[in-house]
């Protein structure tokens, strides 16, 4: 921590938010010392992938890891030591996360189950990432989820129009080959299972953007204090945003889950991490 000498503990001290300027503190009071006494309820986790050590070899045989920036990566395939895993790869400033060699079977990375809207709310999963293989037979989800076992099932499936909700908390955005519109990011959400599907028709969980193979995406999603979500997806062709009310339960817990899924095909699934990151609110009432 910086040095806090000399200030006047009389005086309120705090950041100008407008001009990020100091007030009421000593010339030597550093910005930092101000924004960890204001923000002591407010954690930022975040990862960028660019280790010289993989984070889980595809010949181990862990169920789940911890990645050194302590997220969380797990998944069906990952205790076989045959093809699943996050490792470095070459010319890639991340690490690429591969699905075993079954079909529905997910790797992912993620939080454990612990964000409760009204209690760690806003809290906002991002990640930074592109596809490597044909999307023509993978599914993806970012966003939060109710149940995260180190053996994660795919939390939501689709098929034609309809998105199946195999959990009964999720929300967050999809896309899923088997779909007849198999590269659009849908928005699909359940909460305390009001819901076994959802169509794809249904308000606001078409988001009118497509999967760009071989491209960067970031995708965000953030859920605030009553359960309301929104999203953002961001790429070479451009930038939208939307949301869903009441999406979630805002006294359910959940966990921040990205994963890639081989759907249709037992083949293994790719995808490329540049970075992840998890930034939530704790009550200290």
């Amino acid at each position: 921590m910086a040095r806090i000498n000399g200030i006047n503990k009389a005086v309120p001290r705090g950041i100008d938010k407008l001009t990020g300027s100091i007030y009421g503190a000593h010339p030597n009071q550093q910005v930092q010392d101000l924004m960890l006494m204001n923000d002591l309820n407010h954690h930022q986790q975040a990862e960028h992938f660019g280790n010289v050590a993989d984070v889980a070899v595809v010949s181990g045989t862990a169920a789940a890891v911890t990645t050194p920036g302590g997220f969380r990566l797990f998944g069906q395939g990952l205790a076989e030591s045959a093809d699943s895993g996050m490792v470095v790869t070459a010319g890639l400033d991340g690490q690429r996360m591969s699905t075993t060699n079954e079909d529905a079977h997910t790797i992912a990375i993620g939080s454990n189950v612990f964000l409760q809207p009204d209690t760690h709310g806003p809290f906002t999963f991002s990640a930074l990432f592109q596809f490597v293989n044909q999307i023509t037979t993978t599914a993806a989800f970012i966003g939060f989820c109710g149940t995260a076992s180190d053996a994660l099932d795919p939390r939501v499936t689709g098929a034609t129009t309809v998105l199946t909700l195999v959990d009964d908390d999720v929300a967050g955005l999809f896309f899923d080959s088997q779909l007849t519109d198999g590269d659009r990011w849908m928005v699909p959400h359940n909460k305390s299972n009001a819901a076994a599907t959802i169509a794809t028709t249904a308000a606001g969980v078409d988001t009118g953007k497509n999967v760009v193979l071989a491209t960067y995406t970031l995708a965000t999603v953030t859920v605030d204090k009553s359960g309301n979500l929104a999203w953002s997806l961001s790429d070479s062709t451009g930038n939208k945003s939307g949301g869903i009310a009441g999406a979630l339960d805002a006294d359910e817990e959940h966990a921040a889950v990205f994963y890639v899924e081989s759907a249709g095909t037992a083949a293994i699934r790719d995808v490329d991490v540049y970075a992840v990151s998890l930034d939530y609110y704790h009550s200290l009432s």
